[in-house]
């Protein structure tokens, strides 16, 4: 499964209905700052030296200097990651709020 199919499917469990590809995904709710971040967000990167954005994860814990997800990675599967770690930190591109708190 890969990264969008991951989060498509979570929140399908939950009767939200997003789009099917992370570039899309990025267009749906509200955009954060790393401030206000919170778990259930979707976070977004363009990796691979991509312009727009490809790849998205859904936050799990956020911490003073770091921001922790869940995401499907193509080599190690699903896995949680955190923007402290160089190359999430150097390829972050934004955050979106789909949930309503």
């Amino acid at each position: 499964m890969d990264c969008s199919g991951l989060v498509f499917a979570t929140f399908g469990n939950y009767d939200i209905k997003l789009p099917r590809t992370s570039i899309d995904m990025a267009k749906e709710g509200e955009m954060m700052s790393t401030k206000e971040a919170q778990p259930g967000d979707l976070i977004f990167f363009k990796t691979n030296g991509k312009t727009v954005v490809n790849h998205v994860g859904i936050i799990v814990e956020v911490l003073p200097n770091e921001i922790k997800f869940i995401h499907s990675s193509t080599q190690k599967g699903v896995i949680v990651s955190s923007t402290s770690d160089a190359y999430y930190g150097k390829t972050f591109a934004q955050i979106n709020r789909v949930l309503e708190y």
